[in-house]
């Protein structure tokens, strides 16, 4: 809300700038501003000045003089003729000049004749009292601020004529509820409508361009319609913020239909800035191959989005440029399908040089993140807020990390970084909380640097642990602990409910298991179907209240409990909490509706690791 009101601001600025110069250049001196007078169609006694000697002979309406347009204000209902008479000659009147009617409150209607083409800036500006006009029908150009803070109009038509709305035209027209745009018209300038009072729009296939704040502050606005395709709404060039009216309506009609599944046309190469800000109508959205960049705040505030699908590949995915915040559509599915599957395990093809900023802001979908020896530089953003990444590798070659690359991936248990030279990092790049592996040796490199001494470094195994299981749908396997100096690392086996750990690929049964890594190894974790959780569970009584769960989950054992995990039915943990007691609240009011599984976890005092597994319904 304050950008809007900043934007207002803005106007309302411009406003009294503009009026300022122009009294200024105008009514400086004491001088006639005109070149002769003549009594109107209504009555009232107008100026004019001669813009055509010759034939055609044309003239513009025009102020009197003194201090301010007028010094004798003419008011009620105005027709102004569409050709008047002077030394015998006939004028055509074919514009209404800078400031002519400005501040004329008295004025209650409006009739312009279909001689006049241009309506100058500010011509009407500030009449409060006018409530209707009537437009001719050879107006082209209606220019800035014409007739901005015109309080009483209600509603205006504005002719098939017309191709340009200057900047302003209608500003602060407070009172104005209905617009009818025409097809004629290619281009709305800056703040055209700010401040109104319309409850729907309708944009002609004929725009093309629509300024910066042109529908900033109308907040009554309910829907927007656009009578072209799909294709030519994403050609529109949107000026800034509040150039696009979608997000006071929130709904966007297309051809009289309400978008919803959006997918973007394959003849379409760039998603242009603001062009769907605020449409929280769209609950998917398909994006082609075929794009290439997607606009600042193009998608921001699309609450609505259930899942973003693209239809190229990952390597495609990552050569698109996002223009700013907002560009990338992702963070509100936080779901994205690439060739319709869904990314989890995200591997950087070796063929990528770059990762672009914001590629996979909000992908929380991502729970493991491999970035390979080609990549040398991660843009800002880039991974920020991908709260299901677990675990990251971070090949050698890699030079910068840009600021909030990492930030908030609240989740992200281990970064392993393979470079000998750490890379050029910002103050906010990765969570400060995090382990980061660096290569065995190349520990002082980092402490040394003064952005990844502030980090959690720790010396990396020098050799390769590879964890498989044979079937992820049966459990996992996952390395806890390592130790560069003395070279061994624990592993973990970690059955998924139903299922019980049976050993791992040489037989050893140990779990969890402390290795000694002299080479790249690989170690599988088989798993078996289980009679319920008797095998490898927590010898403890252990207690869930209430059952179902609205906000808050109550957790008891007669043991301590040194973890709780909570898995949702596709094996992803959603949430994961530390405990040291034997008791835990856990605030599960923003998880989904549905069956989950608290995995819970105890360590024996012979150091090695127990747990237990119960289901619970949140509603």
């Amino acid at each position: 809300m304050g950008a809007y009101g900043e934007k207002t601001s803005n106007l309302k600025f411009m406003k009294k700038l503009f009026t300022i110069l122009i009294f200024a250049i105008l009514f400086g001196g004491s001088a006639m501003a005109y070149d002769f007078s003549a009594v109107c169609e209504s009555g009232q006694t107008l100026y004019y000045n001669i813009t055509s000697n010759t034939v055609p002979y044309t003239v513009e309406v025009t102020y009197e003089s003194g201090d301010g347009p007028y010094n004798t204000f003419p008011t009620g209902d105005l027709t102004i003729s569409e050709t008047v008479e002077y030394n015998s000659i006939t004028y055509s009147v074919t514009s209404i000049g800078t400031v002519a009617f400005g501040g004329c409150t008295g004025l209650t209607s409006l009739t312009i004749p279909n001689s006049v083409r241009t309506i100058y800036q500010e011509a009407f500006m500030d009449c409060t009292g006018i409530t209707s006009i009537v437009f001719g029908n050879s107006l082209t150009n209606i220019g800035e601020l014409a007739f901005a803070n015109c309080t009483g109009l209600t509603s205006v038509t504005i002719p098939n004529s017309v191709t340009s709305i200057g900047g302003g035209a209608f500003g602060s027209c407070t009172g104005l509820t209905s617009v009818t745009i025409p097809n004629s018209v290619t281009s709305i300038g800056n703040y055209a409508f700010e401040n109104c009072s319309v409850t729907s729009v309708t944009i002609p296939n004929s725009v093309t361009s629509i300024g910066d704040g042109a529908f900033s502050d109308c907040f009554g606005l309910t829907s927007v319609y656009y009578t072209g395709d799909l294709a030519g709404w994403c050609r529109i060039e949107f000026g800034g913020f509040g150039s696009n009216p979608v997000p006071y309506s929130h709904n966007l009609y297309i051809n009289n239909e309400l978008v919803t599944d959006l997918i973007i046309p394959e003849t379409i190469s760039e998603i242009k800035a603001y062009a769907f800000f605020g449409a929280s109508c769209i609950t998917s959205l398909t994006i082609p191959n075929s794009i290439t960049s997607i606009g600042n705040e193009a998608f921001l505030d699309c609450s609505g989005l259930a899942s973003v699908y693209y239809t190229g590949n990952i390597a495609q995915w990552c050569g698109i440029v996002f223009g700013g915040f907002g560009s990338n559509p992702v963070p509100y599915s936080h779901n994205l399908y690439i060739n319709n599957e869904l990314v989890t395990d995200l591997i950087i093809p070796e063929t990528i040089s770059e990762i672009k900023a914001y590629a996979f802001f909000g992908a929380s979908c991502i729970t493991s993140l491999t970035i390979p020896n080609s990549v040398t530089s991660i843009g800002y953003h880039a991974f920020y807020n991908c709260s299901g990444l677990t675990s990251v590798t971070i090949g050698n070659s890699v030079n910068s990390i840009g600021d909030y690359a990492f930030y908030y991936c609240w989740r992200l248990e281990k970064i392993y970084s393979n470079a000998e030279t750490p890379a050029t990092i910002e103050t906010n790049t990765f969570s400060s909380t995090v382990p980061i592996f660096v290569p065995c040796g190349a520990e002082n490199n980092y402490l040394a640097d003064e952005q990844w001494g502030s980090l959690n470094i720790n010396s990396e195994l020098p050799h390769f642990v590879t964890l498989n299981s044979n079937d992820e749908a049966m459990g996992t396997a996952v390395l806890l602990n390592q130790h560069c100096s003395s070279s061994t690392a624990v592993i973990e086996a970690r059955p998924r409910y139903g299922y019980n750990f049976v050993h791992w690929n040489d037989g050893n049964t140990d779990n969890p298991r402390t290795i000694t890594v002299t080479e790249d190894v690989i170690y599988t974790a088989t798993f078996e179907v289980g009679d319920g959780i008797e095998e490898n569970n927590m010898e403890s009584k252990i207690s869930l209240f209430p059952n179902p769960a609205t906000d808050i989950l109550n957790i008891t054992s007669s043991e301590t409990i040194s973890e709780i995990e909570i898995v949702n039915t596709l094996g992803q943990v959603v949430k994961r909490i530390e405990v040291n007691a034997d008791n835990a609240v856990c605030d599960v009011n923003e998880l989904k509706a549905g069956v989950y599984m608290v995995r819970i976890r105890s360590a024996k005092s012979d150091t090695s690791t127990t747990f237990s597994v119960r289901r619970f319904v949140k509603e």
